[in-house]
């Protein structure tokens, strides 16, 4: 008995004993006694207790590996087994802690057989010192650690595989390559470190793995195909490993081109610069180059070559007046495909003109042969020769046509009648130029009773002979109402035989209005022209140089009378005595020329 516990019954053997074994008394301190129960000859009789002391048993404990060598990332079983310690017995329970150094890894809880495990993938390349250490239960002591189990793990190897976003691409597109590093069985986990991403042996970029990829991403794969690999360099934990090839290949990039005028519409000889864009459509990217072809229709019309803005521009002043269809034709080069813009309708107008007109002598004699030459020029900003015919004309009469040759037509007439008279010249226009009209040219026809005179040979030294002459006087009109102009001409002739010099002064009424002076080439004659206004009525004396005429200022309604039939012989006595102003200076300038010629020959 253990207390009041029984623990066995025997039978006594022939020697009188009776003997119980067993090895379940726990730990602690028993009270044991035997209790002999008698038979037919003898009593009962109780033992004197025994007190029996049961100590906890010693244990040992052993470790082993499921894989050693194994690989990063490999699961690995490690097993403490925990035996009891002769003479103790028994299976140990509780747990064992695994530990690497004094660092523990995990723990296990002993199984019936005294048996722990603990399973890990997590320990790093390299050797690791494992041990188990049993912390004990109520029957069994801790054991010393497990001797130390070395377990080598070795770097996993790795698979490097390598894609792309665009396959095939074009060129300038923006292709990304990604490499992607995983663990060979029975290796696991997550690589780091770099990929290299190659083409032959040529290095196009690296990348940093993150989850196990690494990307590169590039747009500057010329045309055609490429044998792309990515390299994986390895880490403290995984072996190198490198891709199969990836066949990249690229294609040209369309283009799109664009046109454009600098001024439109134009006119007919104005410079009009063409700018021809092209770019890459998308996805491409980059500057196309080579050569654009302008057109006009179908005819070219200039090729030039791209500058390195992928623009290229034409300027010409040669279009025709009407529409034009303009387009470009892109060639296309290594890397970009050709491309055709819209086209664009140029508008050439045409162009304004003026017309100048000349007199090839002004003032001229009845019957005196007069060139008019018309200049027809383009006006800015236009440009070129215009052709066609000119027609010169007085007011509404045609005098005649002159054909353009170097933008110049001419007109020469012996027919223009003694007087003042407005010539213009109108430019027709042809299918450049618009028409023009000259501004009016005033030709004055002078009498020839007043021909120009011309000295034989130059007078004797110490001759007085008048080197300036007034010729004519000539008032239009001589009557007229108040503020109205009254037009002086002076026909005034250089007689000598060089270039003299003249001052004339133009007095009304006595008093100077105007002045006129200049040069006169020799044996020349000019013209001067003077402008008067008067407001009062009555009749005013002109004098130049001595030689006098008059006009006369009227009221209004006299000048109507003047003109009524009744009236005629004042008119027809005024005529009278014009003429015979101008008949008188005539003869005076016959005698001056006489007496000289007389002086000179004697």
């Amino acid at each position: 008995m253990d207390g009041a516990t029984s623990l066995g019954t025997r039978t006594l053997d022939a020697s009188g004993q009776a003997t119980l074994t067993t090895s379940s008394l726990s730990i602690g301190d028993h009270t044991v006694t035997a209790e002999y129960g008698g038979d037919g000859n003898f009593n009962f009789s109780p033992l004197s207790p025994l007190a029996q002391t049961v100590n906890k048993a010693d244990t040992s404990t052993a470790l082993v590996s499921s894989q050693n060598p194994s690989v990063y990332g490999q699961s690995v079983n490690f097993t403490a087994t925990v035996s009891a310690v002769a003479p103790g017995a028994g299976t140990p329970t509780g747990t064992v802690n695994f530990k690497e150094g004094a660092a523990t890894l995990g723990t296990g809880n002993l199984n019936g057989a005294g048996q722990a495990t603990f399973t890990t993938s997590s320990l790093s390349a390299g050797d690791h010192n494992i041990t188990a250490e049993y912390e004990g239960d109520g029957n069994f002591n801790t054991s010393a650690p497990s001797p130390p189990l070395t377990q080598t793990v070795n770097k996993a190897d790795t698979s490097t595989t390598l894609g792309s976003s665009q396959n095939p691409s074009v060129y300038g597109q923006s292709v990304t390559f990604t490499a992607t590093v995983t663990a060979v069985l029975p290796g696991a986990g997550t690589s780091t470190g770099t990929a290299t991403f190659k083409e032959g042996t040529t290095t196009l970029g690296t990348g940093t793995l993150a989850s196990g990829q690494a990307t590169f991403t590039t747009s500057d794969l010329s045309v055609g195909v490429h044998n792309i690999t990515a390299e994986y360099g390895g880490d403290g934990n995984f072996n190198t490993s490198a891709s199969s090839p990836l066949t990249q290949t690229v294609n040209k990039a369309d283009t799109a081109t664009t046109l454009d005028s600098n001024l439109n519409p134009s006119v007919y000889g104005e410079p009009v610069t063409f700018t021809a864009t092209v770019s890459a459509a998308a996805p491409g990217t980059g500057t196309p180059t080579g050569t654009v072809t302008f057109k006009d229709g179908g005819v070219t019309i200039d090729t030039a070559t791209l500058d390195a803005s992928g623009q290229v521009t034409f300027t010409t002043s040669d279009l025709s007046v009407g529409n034009h269809n303009i387009t470009t034709e892109y060639g296309g080069d290594g890397n970009f495909n050709a491309s055709i813009s819209n086209p664009l309708t140029q508008t050439v107008g045409k162009a304004d003109t003026s017309t100048a007109l000349n007199s090839s002598q002004n003032p001229s004699v009845f019957g005196q042969s007069v060139t008019f030459t018309a200049t027809v020029s383009a006006v800015l900003p236009g440009a070129g020769m215009p052709s066609g015919t000119v027609t010169f004309k007085e007011g509404a009469v045609t005098l005649g046509t002159g054909t353009l040759a170097s933008g110049q037509a001419t007109l020469s007439t012996s027919n223009l009648s003694v007087g003042r008279h407005t010539i213009t010249a109108e430019y027709g226009g042809d299918g450049n130029f618009n028409t023009s009209t000259s501004s009016p040219l005033t030709q004055t026809i002078l009498p020839t009773t007043q021909s120009l005179p011309r000295r034989t040979a130059p007078a004797p030294p110490g001759t007085v002979v008048p080197r300036i002459l007034v010729l004519m006087l000539n008032l239009q009109p001589q009557q007229t109402t108040s503020n109205q102009p009254v037009t002086i001409l002076a026909n005034v002739f250089n007689q000598d035989y060089a270039e003299g010099s003249y001052s004339f002064e133009l007095k009304v009424n006595g008093e100077v209005e105007q002045t006129r002076s200049g040069n006169i080439d020799r044996q020349a004659a000019i013209l001067l022209e003077f402008e008067v206004v008067k407001s009062e009525p009555g009749t005013y004396t002109v004098e130049i140089n001595g030689h006098k005429s008059f006009f006369t200022i009227v009221e209004k309604a006299s000048l109507e009378e003047t003109s009524n039939p009744r009236h005629s012989m004042s008119g027809a006595l005024i005529a009278i005595i014009v003429a015979g102003s101008l008949v008188t200076a005539f003869l005076i300038y016959l005698l001056i020329i006489y007496i000289g010629r007389r002086r000179y020959y004697r």
